[in-house]
Parts: structure tokens; C-alpha cells; sequence
């Protein structure tokens, strides 16, 4: 798995200019792909859960520099949505009439599907879960053998990105 993640950085590395300031460094195709290489890196930690990794240098030396930088992946792959969030709040009139249709509820109707999935297994496999799952599990606050912590952190990090931009355009606009 060390030589998939060195082959990663490679490919991520592969064009990087050294040079003096650019006034484009936070511009949506170098803030896109910086976020692209957060995703991969998740990706990337993700993949354990479902290989077998041995007790080889090259598998621990994987392990270890994931358990060194996974959560900061995550909350740099946090900022970059965030910040892409803001650039469009900005840049585009009436953003956010649009944002919780386009966003918070494209995000939860894919996550559901996801988990209905989940619930089918469940119920073929036999598997059963507290009464309050079958119904906390559509919104990532329980799980029913899907990963819900991150979904939930999404939804809800666009429920106050949402309400944030009405307050804020009422606010400039009143």
C-alpha cells in the first residue's frame, strides 16, 4: 500500500511549479484540485477497511503515515468545501435559494440510497439494531452498519452554511 500512496504523491506532485507568488494560488482550479488531493488521501485511509494489509515495513509504513495526517486530511478536504462554498456565496447572485435544494438535499437523498442499501443487507444478513437506528440512520446520527459520523457533519455543516447565507443576505439586504 506504501508504494500506491508513494505513487499518489508522485502523480499529485506531477507539475508543481516552484516559483515566486501567484495571485492565482486560491483560484477554483488550483483550490479544486488541492481538494481532490485530500479526497484521495480519505480515499486512500479508507481502502484499509477492506484489505488486508500485513506486518511488512511497507504496509506499516502505511498505516503510520495515515495515523499521522488521516484527520488532518479531513479537515483540510473541510476547508477547501468550505471555502469553495464562500467563493460561490459570493460570486453568484441568489446562491443560496438554490444551495440547500442543490447541496444539503442532493448530499442526503445519496447518502439514503446509500443507506437503504445498507438496511436491505441488514435484513438479509439478519443483523438488528436498536429500534432508534432504523430511524436515526437516514440523517447519519446512528448507523446500521454504514459510516455516519462524516455524512452527519456534512448535513450539518450545510444547515449552518444555509442559514448563515439567509441571515447574511437579509442582514446586507435590510
Amino acid at each position: 500500500m506504501i508504494l500506491l500512496f508513494a505513487i499518489l504523491l508522485f502523480i499529485c506532485a506531477w507539475g508543481v511549479r516552484f516559483s515566486s507568488f501567484r495571485e492565482d494560488y486560491f483560484d477554483i482550479d488550483t483550490t479544486t484540485s488541492v481538494k481532490g488531493i485530500f479526497a484521495a488521501i480519505i480515499l486512500f485511509s479508507h481502502i484499509t477497511g477492506y484489505i488486508q494489509l500485513n506486518d511488512n515495513w511497507f504496509d506499516m509504513s502505511y498505516r503510520t503515515i495515515l495515523g499521522y495526517i488521516g484527520q488532518l486530511m479531513v479537515v483540510m478536504y473541510f476547508f477547501y468545501s468550505g471555502y469553495g462554498i464562500f467563493e460561490s456565496f459570493k460570486s453568484k447572485m441568489n446562491y443560496e435559494k438554490s444551495f440547500t435544494r442543490k447541496r444539503l438535499m442532493k448530499t442526503l437523498i445519496h447518502f439514503d440510497a446509500a443507506v437503504l442499501l445498507f438496511l436491505i443487507l441488514s435484513i438479509v444478513s439478519g443483523e438488528k439494531y436498536p429500534t432508534r437506528y432504523y430511524f436515526t440512520c437516514w440523517i447519519g446520527w446512528d448507523s446500521i452498519g454504514n459510516s455516519n459520523w462524516f455524512i452527519f457533519v456534512i448535513l450539518a455543516l450545510y444547515a449552518c452554511v444555509s442559514l448563515s447565507m439567509a441571515l447574511t443576505r437579509k442582514s446586507s439586504s435590510g
